[in-house]
């Protein structure tokens, strides 16, 4: 996801045979591509899509014991208002009514790159959504 045109989907095989070959899984290419292709029909990576956005944006933060807690959001853009939204992409095989609970399980990850977003920019306007590829739900975390 990180290098296809996520409004067209180019660039989507190429990405996804050297995605395979890099994880040593190239008799999943099928499996990958379709839940790829999942994503990109998901309401949330079109609006990204349409807007300005970044992808694989690192984020870290000091902890107050000293720590750094770091990791990459899949996903960020500005929705028209001038907020910020999250995106975080989950590829779970789980029904549509389970993702309620699978929320919950990520909410604290999301929860947290959303809060390094928020110290960044020196706003409170910052939303955290996950785009799933079961059936490309978003469910977007209460703060």
């Amino acid at each position: 996801m990180q290098s296809v045109d996520l409004a067209t989907g180019d660039g989507l095989e190429d990405a996804v045979a050297a995605q395979c070959w890099a994880e040593g899984v190239t008799d999943h290419a099928d499996v990958v591509r379709d839940l790829a292709r999942s994503l990109l029909q998901s309401d949330v990576v079109r609006r990204a899509a349409a807007r300005e956005h970044w992808r694989e944006s690192y984020v870290a933060t000091a902890q107050e014991d000293g720590t750094v807690l770091e990791g990459f959001v899949d996903l960020l853009y500005r929705e028209d208002d001038g907020r910020l939204v999250v995106v975080d992409y989950k590829t779970d095989d789980v029904p549509g009514e389970a993702w309620p609970a699978r929320a919950a399980f990520y909410a604290p990850q999301l929860r947290t790159y959303a809060e390094i977003v928020r110290s960044a920019m020196g706003s409170s306007d910052v939303e955290a959504s996950l785009a799933t590829s079961s059936g490309a739900h978003v469910v977007t975390l209460d703060r």
